[in-house]
C-alpha cells in the first residue's frame, strides 16, 4: 500500500469516527430564563434588595413605584421612597409570593428581634433599635442589627407634605399601620394604629414573602 492510499484511508476513518461521536453526543438542554437572585426582587421595573429575617424575607428599602407622594422636591432623601394611601398601597401589583404585610407579619418581624409587645405596643425596649437605620433619626439612631433599615420618613396626607426625623410608619393590610417613633423619654415607642377614618393619610410601604 503506498503512502497516498494510506493517508486517504486514515482521513476517511477519521471523518467516519467524527460523525459517529457527534451522533452519540446528547443534545444540549434548552436554555431557560436565568434564575432570579434571592437577595433582590423586581417590582414594577425597580430592583429592591431583600433580606431574610427569621423565616420571612423583607424588602429593605421603601417602595418607590408609580403614584404616591414624594418627599420634598422628589430628589431629596430617596431612601424614604414614596408615600401612599392605603387604597394605593393595596393596589400595587406584586410578583408571585410577595404581599403587603399583615399586622401578624409585622408582629413576627418585631418579635424576631426580641421586642415584647403588650396590647400591640412596645415601650422603652432597646431591641426596637435593631429595626432602625443608623442615620436620619433626629435624636435616637438605630443599630440596624436586623438589616431591616427603617428610616424616619414620617408620613403625609393629601394636604400635608411629609415631615421626617422622628417617626417611621408602614402600611399593613386592613388599613392598619406599624409605627415606631422617638418618645420624650429618650427611647422608642412601637405601636399599631387603625386608620379606617383617615383615607387621605399616606405612609411608606414594604413587602414580605414567606411565613
Amino acid at each position: 500500500m503506498n503512502t497516498t492510499s494510506l493517508t486517504l484511508r486514515l482521513v476517511g476513518w477519521s471523518f467516519v469516527y467524527t460523525l459517529l461521536m457527534a451522533a452519540c453526543r446528547p443534545a444540549p438542554e434548552a436554555v431557560g430564563p436565568s434564575p432570579q437572585p434571592t437577595d433582590s426582587v423586581q417590582i414594577n421595573g425597580y430592583t429592591y434588595p431583600t433580606r431574610l429575617i427569621g423565616q420571612q424575607r423583607w424588602t429593605t428599602i421603601n417602595y418607590r413605584g408609580p403614584g404616591g407622594m414624594a418627599y420634598g422636591t422628589g430628589t431629596q432623601k430617596p431612601i424614604y421612597g414614596r408615600y401612599y394611601t392605603y387604597s394605593e398601597a393595596r393596589a400595587i401589583a406584586l410578583p408571585p409570593g410577595w404581599r403587603l404585610p399583615t399586622e401578624a407579619d409585622w408582629v413576627t418581624l418585631v418579635q424576631s428581634q426580641g421586642v415584647v409587645l403588650e396590647q400591640n405596643t412596645a415601650r422603652k425596649q432597646e431591641a426596637v433599635k435593631k429595626l432602625l437605620s443608623t442615620t436620619n433619626w433626629r435624636s435616637l439612631p438605630g443599630t440596624n442589627a436586623s438589616g431591616f433599615d427603617a428610616h424616619p420618613a414620617g408620613y403625609g396626607t393629601d394636604s400635608l407634605p411629609p415631615q421626617d426625623g422622628d417617626l417611621v410608619e408602614f402600611w399593613a393590610t386592613g388599613g392598619v399601620s406599624m409605627s415606631i417613633q422617638e418618645s420624650s423619654h429618650n427611647n422608642h415607642l412601637l405601636r399599631f394604629y387603625g386608620n379606617d377614618n383617615e383615607p387621605s393619610v399616606r405612609y411608606t410601604v414594604r413587602f414580605v414573602s414567606g411565613q
